[in-house]
């Protein structure tokens, strides 16, 4: 193993010389799982140009491992894809045009994890690596989405590449922002279920509602139809409140929907000055049992591997659902990851995606249970597994 009082200088300033920034200070352990661990620190100097860190697996790695390069004003970093139940070195340094600090390293065991999800069974794993630069991803009315090379703007993931969301302020990117997952296999009825996770990454400074309209941002969705037909009878899912309230609302809309009070629901809660949005990967993941009964639907939602909230209720309630003799029968056959942004976008800005995963469990069909990790209460989950 690697002499940990070592910095790897390899993407960073070469020389002893340049190490005049002042180092970080306070680094420590803020959260820690079975797969990741959470740094954060304090930094009272100036002229650096923003943080470079490092790990390193005990009786794994010979040398350090490139984290990630971090935007100045960041203040914790998440290192992700760790192995359970080892201890792990992180490293934390200060970086300027031509200087760098002195090291600063802390390190942490991650806890006993539970079996992994086998993310080539189920039903859908991609990550952005064998995408062109450029390239559309997973087209929906004319996707826009592009993948570009993670290191100028932001540290990939898992490759040198990640798909990237731009929008121009007061633009709705409507069918340009996001994606969809839609498949002949993907086909759920009452009782199904559905996971989806994807890893995503706001810079600091992003902002996460709109200045008018509803001000609600549009995250995860389920979007349901008459298969004969076509015609879509409503959407569930989870928006992410304006600035104010700093919830995750779970909702579900229909054309006769007019229930205020049955239309929202809180599901989770988060800082709203920030909303994640610190230059981090964070894993997102919606899970959705759909049902007409209250008593039998059920959604979820986890950050980072961690259950932010669940409600029991109906996730499809609306008559335009229901099986008829005109309409025919109806399935649940869309994801939709954000695809246009209510009330027009605040400002220009970017964001990032990499790693999505869906997993499902049809009733006498496909059942991608068996390939999942589970989370702390033992309920069945993608996780935050990447590969």
């Amino acid at each position: 193993m690697a002499d940990v009082s070592d910095w790897s200088t390899e993407a960073s300033a070469t020389t002893a010389e340049l190490i005049d920034l002042v180092p970080v200070d306070s680094l420590t352990v803020t959260d820690v799982t079975a797969h990741s661990i959470t740094v954060g620190w304090d930094y009272n100097g100036s002229g650096h140009t923003g943080f470079n860190t490092q790990y390193l697996r005990s009786g794994q790695d010979v040398d350090w491992v490139q984290g990630a390069t971090l935007q100045p004003e960041a203040r914790t970093f998440i290192q992700h894809g760790l192995p359970a139940e080892v201890e792990v070195f992180i490293r934390v340094v200060a970086m300027g045009n031509e200087a760098v600090s002195a090291p600063v390293d802390v390190s942490e065991t991650t806890l006993p994890g539970n079996a992994e999800t086998d993310l080539d069974s189920i039903v859908y794993y991609k990550n952005v690596s064998g995408l062109g630069i450029g390239e559309k991803w997973n087209s929906y009315m004319g996707l826009s989405t592009s993948t570009v090379y993670g290191s100028q703007d932001v540290t990939s993931l898992t490759s040198d590449r990640v798909g990237m969301d731009e929008i121009v302020e007061g633009d709705t990117a409507y069918g340009r922002w996001g994606f969809t997952y839609e498949t002949p296999a993907f086909s759920l009825r009452e009782g199904d279920e559905a996971w989806f996770r994807v890893f995503y990454l706001m810079p600091i400074g992003y902002i996460h509602y709109a200045t008018s309209g509803s001000r609600m941002l549009k995250w995860f969705r389920g979007g349901c139809a008459q298969i004969a037909t076509g015609f879509g009878t409503g959407t569930n899912g989870i928006n992410i409140d304006w600035e104010e309230n700093s919830r995750f609302l779970f909702y579900k809309e229909s054309p006769t929907d007019l229930d205020v009070n049955d239309y929202w629901n809180p599901i989770g809660s988060f800082d709203g000055s920030t909303l994640y949005a610190d230059g981090n990967w964070h894993s997102y993941e919606y899970y959705v049992l759909n049902s007409k009964d209250p008593a039998v639907g059920n959604a979820k939602l986890w950050i980072d591997g961690k259950l932010m909230g669940s409600v029991k209720r109906a996730t499809i309630t609306d008559e335009a659902k229901n099986d008829t003799a005109a309409g025919g029968p109806y399935h649940c056959n869309r994801l939709y990851f954000q695809t246009y942004w209510n009330g027009g976008a605040p400002q220009t800005q970017r964001a990032y995606f990499d790693n999505v995963a869906i997993a499902m469990r049809i009733a006498g069909g496909r059942d991608d249970t068996p390939y999942l990790a589970v989370d702390e209460t033992g309920f069945p989950y993608i996780g935050s597994k990447i590969q």
